[in-house]
């Protein structure tokens, strides 16, 4: 014992232990400069990787780690090579589908058509017109349409999600969907990891596997897959198709208002789906099966027929938008700032989540300062603390301009919408936030049609009637602490 004692009080112990520091501490600086270089190398967007460089600089090792963890785009070897493999099989799919399709007889407007050309051009997704559409906007009523659908589904009924939330009216899709295969219906339900840890976590996929309905996990998040593939791109949409013939998306998760996300105080959630019958239902399932093939490799893709719709509906011109990684990963924020920037009058924005970026404030400014009237609606309680601060530290330079901004007092707000001039409607699961613009699969609907563009503004304006237009002097007035703790976030807002 006295000889160890010796040693540690020793000059050699002491000369290892600095070396040992040292060559920890070069190590530390070479990686540091190193992912420095990687991130600058990797030529994003200049807000985004300051705030990386901010974030690995400013918390020493824990900002490595973080870069290290989501700062890549990793798509995963498996899925990235059958993103690629798929690409050129959904565009031959679309080509075939569209041949069989009758003269399609398009009447687009001037605000919808060059943000549907890009869109085309981009995506492969062209505007179709043999559609009706419907909006739902009272969330117990599409649970319980959805229910009523499912049990009433003769061949298919096919569903993703972001969030199953076990509970109230979700339990009783739930056993809808098990009685449905029971009947001999093909019943396929994928659901995101993360979004719906708690139903993985019940007994519920146990019951559906059981009875035979086909359960998919996207993008499962594992601890020790983390270096080989990002754990924050998420599946995002919403989509449901029962028998090829009924479909719908917008921004509702599968989950009961009344049940989920009490603890957060922030009131119930209010969301919105539509309803579409029509040849859109048919670009809707190419865009399920494409996440399915994405996730589990199914050569089900590549044999997927398709058939133009049976009913011949009035003239609605609709245009489904994908996006996310593995198609064309820009084109989504392209499409919005398109839309900005067609506005002649009027735009009324709808999003829980604002964490925009430089391009999307210009335009918003931009629009307004040219005599467009823009309305911004965004809850007035958010249940991410960093996202509300993050949200308020944009507002100072959009009330500048302008913009009118509402803050929402019925619940969390969740409906994602956009109305230009009262003509064309973008609705979908798309936030206008980086996550949604760069990370997530997303899908929005382009609808060039001014009935349900009235429709969808009616909804809006119920909200505007529901929320408080943000004072400008007393905005200003805010205390100094609120205003640092908003700039303090809105360093790091591209990350969010």
């Amino acid at each position: 014992m006295d000889t160890l004692i010796n040693w540690l009080n020793s000059e050699a112990f002491r000369f290892v232990v600095s070396a040992s520091n040292f060559a920890f501490f070069v190590a530390y600086l070479a990686l540091i400069l190193g992912v420095s270089i990687r991130v600058i190398y990797k030529r994003r967007p200049i807000g985004v990787s300051l705030a990386w460089l901010f974030t690995i600089y400013v918390l020493p090792g824990v900002g490595l780690v973080i870069y290290l963890m989501f700062g890549e785009f990793y798509l995963g070897r498996k899925r990235a090579m059958r993103a690629q493999s798929l690409e050129p099989a959904l565009l031959e799919l679309q080509k075939d589908y569209l041949a069989a399709l009758p003269e399609q007889g398009l009447h687009l407007s001037d605000q919808a058509r060059p943000v549907c050309q890009f869109v085309d051009n981009r995506l492969g997704f062209p505007p179709l017109a043999n559609n009706a559409l419907d909006i739902i906007d009272q969330p117990l009523e599409i649970l319980i349409e959805f229910r009523e659908q499912i049990a009433k589904a003769k061949h298919s009924v096919v569903m993703e999600f972001y969030i199953w939330e076990p509970g109230g009216l979700a339990d009783e899709v739930a056993d809808a969907l098990i009685q449905a295969s029971h009947r001999g219906v093909q019943c396929t339900l994928l659901l995101d990891s993360i979004g719906s840890h708690n139903f993985f976590k019940s007994d519920w996929p146990a019951r559906m596997v059981a009875a035979g309905v086909d359960l998919v996990e996207a993008l499962p998040a594992r601890i020790y897959r983390m270096w080989l593939q990002r754990q924050d791109l998420r599946l995002h949409r919403k989509i449901v198709v029962i028998d090829a013939e009924v479909a719908y998306t917008g921004s509702m998760n599968l989950v009961d208002p009344r049940y989920f996300n009490r603890d957060k105080n922030v009131g119930e959630w209010v969301d919105i789906m539509v309803r579409a019958k029509g040849d859109v239902v048919n670009q809707l399932m190419m865009v399920v099966q494409w996440d399915l093939a994405l996730e589990v490799g199914r050569s089900a893709f590549h044999r997927l027929q398709l058939h133009p719709a049976s009913t011949q509906y009035d003239s609605c011109e609709v245009q489904v938008v994908p996006s996310g990684p593995g198609l064309r990963e820009d084109a989504v924020h392209q499409m919005l700032l398109s839309a900005i920037y067609s506005a002649k009058t009027e735009l009324v924005l709808t999003t829980p989540y604002f964490v925009p970026d430089d391009a999307l404030i210009i335009a918003l400014k931009t629009a307004a300062i040219r005599g467009v009237r823009v309305r911004l609606i965004v809850p007035a309680k958010n249940d991410s603390i960093m996202v509300s601060y993050a949200c308020r530290s944009y507002f100072d330079q959009l009330l500048d301009a302008g913009v009118e901004i509402y803050l929402y007092n019925g619940g969390l707000l969740h409906t994602k919408s956009l109305v230009v001039d009262r003509v064309v409607s973008y609705v979908g699961t798309v936030n206008l936030d980086m996550r949604s613009f760069w990370l997530n699969f997303e899908v929005t609907l382009l609808v060039d049609d001014s009935g349900f563009a009235k429709k969808l503004a009616f909804i809006q304006e119920g909200y505007i009637a529901d929320s408080q237009r943000l004072d400008v002097q007393r905005w200003r007035s805010r205390p100094r602490i609120q205003k640092f703790v908003e700039n303090s976030f809105y360093l790091v807002s591209p990350l969010l």
